[in-house]
């Protein structure tokens, strides 16, 4: 007699049982880390435009920024060199709300000493059950959370 090699159809039906019940198990875990990065990253894309915005006021004597929350988009504008627009629903699947704002842009305005212009505004990035979010100082610091 010789020896076989292998396995049966039986060993690799509870195999693949065994896996699928790990996965299943995984999963919501896997899916909450996944929706906290992506918020944590489009809020910390937004605060970096925020510092550039700020950078880009003082070398050229003014700048903004424009959030437009119903696109998740994301836009500084100045008279130096034109910055790729930013669009975070895109890019990280994240929902931008600015609760107190109804318009449907907004603008942070920064001088020529990049200091803000505007009333004290917060910004929330949502996806699934993570949050996060950001506020803008009148002067223009900003503050995660």
């Amino acid at each position: 007699m010789r020896k076989r090699w292998g396995y049966t159809l039986l060993e690799l039906m509870v195999v693949t049982a065994l896996l699928a019940i790990a996965v299943g198990l995984g999963w919501p875990g896997a899916r909450a880390a996944a929706d906290a990065w992506a918020v944590r990253a489009a809020r910390d894309a937004a605060a970096s435009a925020l510092a550039a915005t700020r950078a880009a006021a003082i070398a050229h004597r003014g700048a903004e920024l424009l959030i437009v929350p119903a696109e998740g988009a994301v836009l500084t504008r100045d008279v130096g060199p034109a910055r790729p627009r930013l669009l975070l629903g895109r890019e990280w699947g994240v929902t931008v709300a600015t609760p107190g704002f109804t318009g449907d842009t907004l603008a942070i305005r920064y001088d020529a000493l990049g200091l803000g212009r505007v009333a004290s505004r917060t910004l929330r990035f949502e996806r699934g059950n993570a949050v996060a979010g950001l506020t803008i100082a009148a002067y223009g610091r900003v503050r995660r959370w």
